[in-house]
């Protein structure tokens, strides 16, 4: 019976037009000999008209949209974990009075100060500034250069650990090495009036060279007054 049984399984199995119009009785009779479960006789009679195959399509696209929705979650998850865990302030266009600032809230402030263009350039007229207009030593001029270049560093380093829960501990942090570092600066240049020239000189020299040569496509006097 089980030779038998296997050989019109395998009639069931072919897909010879000519021998479909034979396996509903051989289903029966094979079923009532070896006690086929219905369900089995349902998926080959579904294989057969080639329903099976619509099924698997269909099961395989909603598979997929149930991973597409699970990827979807997923990632939704992660992005709101990461915003609520990441410092992201707006940036706006425009030099800020101070460092911290700067480098927290300037769009582009450190590209620009990286810039080789622009580094080599604010060098030679920092120095020549504060030498010739404020009639300060060379020495402050190049003290002030490279510390410069440290404190951004620093700042840029302490800026990647900013919580936004714990954002007042992370502001000092920041506050306090620039403090630290350009602290020297209220001594050797005790003019109030000197200091407040050399902040301007600061500032319109950033956003002139943002202006004119970081950004020669378009202009920021349409984002922010300067």
């Amino acid at each position: 019976q089980n030779a038998q049984a296997m050989k019109e399984v395998d009639q069931i199995l072919d897909f010879n037009p000519m021998k479909r119009k034979k396996i509903i009785p051989v289903l029966r009779a094979f079923s009532l000999r070896v006690g086929i479960p219905a369900a089995v006789a349902i998926i080959l009679l579904a294989d057969v008209a080639s329903i099976r195959s619509r099924i698997v399509a269909a099961s395989q696209d909603l598979i997929k949209q149930r991973t597409s929705a699970s990827e979807i979650y997923v990632h939704q998850q992660k992005n709101e974990w990461k915003q609520k865990h990441t410092f992201n302030p707006t940036m706006t266009v425009g030099y800020k009075p101070t460092y911290t600032e700067n480098v927290l809230y300037t769009k582009d402030f450190e590209k620009v100060m990286e810039n080789e263009a622009f580094q080599n350039d604010w060098i030679l007229k920092v120095h020549d500034f504060m030498v010739k207009d404020l009639e300060l030593s060379e020495d402050i001029a190049i003290n002030y250069i490279s510390t410069e270049g440290a404190l951004l560093k620093e700042l840029s380093l302490a800026r990647k650990d900013l919580h936004p829960q714990y954002l007042d501990i992370g502001m000092k942090k920041l506050t306090d090495i620039e403090k630290s570092q350009l602290g020297w600066i209220n001594e050797k240049i005790p003019d109030p009036i000197k200091r407040e020239k050399f902040s301007q000189f600061r500032k319109d020299f950033f956003n002139n060279f943002y202006q004119e040569k970081f950004l020669p496509s378009r202009g920021i006097a349409n984002e922010a007054k300067l």
